[in-house]
């Protein structure tokens, strides 16, 4: 059994913002940027979706990988998606992402809902 850290509200609204900017990069100024939360059986899903270019399958096999970037080197440091990867999953959530190029993208975390007490 693992050692799960409670979230509040605060928390989950704060890393829905996060992960909106980490994921930014991925649109184009013309796209629509969506983010959806839910209560979904005893998780809270939060999705980032966008309209924009999308990534190819190679990207999104490394997409979470520490120092992976596709940004020039004076750009980034790879670090906030891996960072994001590791706070779900210490907190026994998951993280997926949906993308074709040209379609758009959508990341989805799914957290468990932890009740105090």
């Amino acid at each position: 059994m693992s050692a799960r850290s409670p979230c509040s509200i605060q928390y989950y609204t704060a890393f829905a913002i996060y992960l909106e900017v980490k994921t930014f990069r991925f649109s184009v100024p013309t796209s629509t940027k969506r983010i959806r939360t839910r209560v979904e059986d005893d998780a809270v899903v939060i999705e980032v979706e966008d309209n924009g270019v999308g990534m190819d399958e190679a990207t999104r096999q490394r997409l979470f990988e520490p120092f992976f970037t596709t940004k020039d080197a004076d750009r980034g440091t790879g670090l906030g998606l891996s960072i994001i990867y590791a706070i779900v999953r210490n907190h026994d959530g998951e993280i997926t992402v949906e993308s074709e190029q040209g379609v758009g993208t959508t990341f989805r975390v799914m957290l468990p809902v932890v009740e105090e007490g």
